[in-house]
């Protein structure tokens, strides 16, 4: 569909939030790559080690080794951020190991050396524990509980991107919004468990037919969207034709009386906003399912250039 050129329309691109700095912060360090965080944190110990082992007696540099530790820990998780614990305190002993040589007795050495190293260890697992309770928080306010695919919210920020990244780029996308038809007789006649069982069962026909750059989404009980980036609606239509045949198989294989009605929009220069383009393709949806539930995208030709597309489209263009 090709709107009125006649008059601009101003650019609606919504902001994405900025995340905490301590999630960006994690992200970024997880995000490095593994040899490269090992490689500086060895090199970090070893230099403080060289620096403790030159200083004076009475300055410490004990609080800086921690920062190795920290470092692994918030890459690779507890076991190296552990290891790297051990490290630090073997190399903390060794340069300070002048210190204990006027003690009586072997115990006092062997004690500040556990002391130290449950320190470090301690210090690892709760930045494990940390690191873990924020990615499982972001993972739980990102995806949906039962299907394990994009939540509204996510889905509408993957969306977000997308349209920037068109927009820069000029490269196509395509956005499809589906809904299960019949879907509340089941419910009605085998249960919620039955009904989420089929959910679970289509999420994973999507993301088994998609590829890793396309975003597949839960937008609502039973609807579903999906992006597919640098996508022209005639990929699209191919797809769409596949996906809705495995759909309608695995349907089948359950003896679901479950069919899927779609609605797809392809954008070439977005000026719409997230929730624009999803109501649009919406829009189509229930333009198709008018006609008869569980219609096949494919069959349809697309609307002409430069009008309204017809009620019965399931594809649009903007252009």
């Amino acid at each position: 569909m090709t709107p009125e050129r006649d008059q601009p329309r101003p650019v609606r691109i919504r902001r994405l939030p900025s995340p905490p700095r301590m999630a960006s912060a994690i992200e970024w360090v997880h995000g490095l790559p593994l040899f490269g965080v090992l490689s500086a944190a060895i090199l970090l110990l070893a230099a403080l080690g060289a620096t403790d082992y030159m200083s004076a007696a009475d300055l410490s540099f004990l609080v800086f080794y921690l920062l190795p530790v920290f470092l692994v820990t918030l890459r690779s998780g507890l076991w190296p951020g552990a290891l790297m614990s051990v490290a630090g305190t073997a190399v903390w002993f060794l340069a300070n190991a002048n210190l204990f040589q006027g003690d009586s007795g072997d115990i006092i050495p062997i004690w500040n050396l556990a002391e130290v190293m449950c320190v470090f260890l301690f210090f690892t697992y709760i930045l494990s524990a940390l690191v873990e309770a924020l990615r499982h928080e972001r993972t739980m306010s990102r995806f949906d509980p039962l299907t394990g695919v994009a939540n509204r919210r996510y889905f509408r920020e993957m969306l977000d991107l997308e349209i920037s990244r068109s927009r820069r780029y000029r490269r196509p996308f395509t956005l499809v919004y589906m809904d299960l038809d019949n879907f509340k007789s089941v419910n009605d006649h085998h249960g919620h468990a039955t009904g989420d069982a089929l959910l679970r069962a289509v999420a994973d026909t999507i993301v088994l037919c998609t590829r890793d750059v396309d975003t597949p989404g839960r937008l609502g009980g039973d609807e579903f969207g999906l992006l597919l980036p640098e996508t022209g609606s005639d990929d699209a239509r191919t797809f769409l034709a596949t996906l809705q045949a495995r759909i309608a198989s695995e349907m089948g294989r359950n003896g679901w009386p479950v069919t899927v009605t779609a609605g797809a929009v392809t954008f070439s220069d977005p000026i719409l906003s997230a929730e624009e383009m999803i109501g649009l393709a919406d829009r189509q949806m229930y333009a198709k399912k008018a006609e008869g539930k569980g219609g096949n995208p494919a069959s349809r030709g697309l609307p002409h250039e430069g009008g309204s597309p017809p009620a019965s489209a399931p594809f649009g263009t903007v252009n």
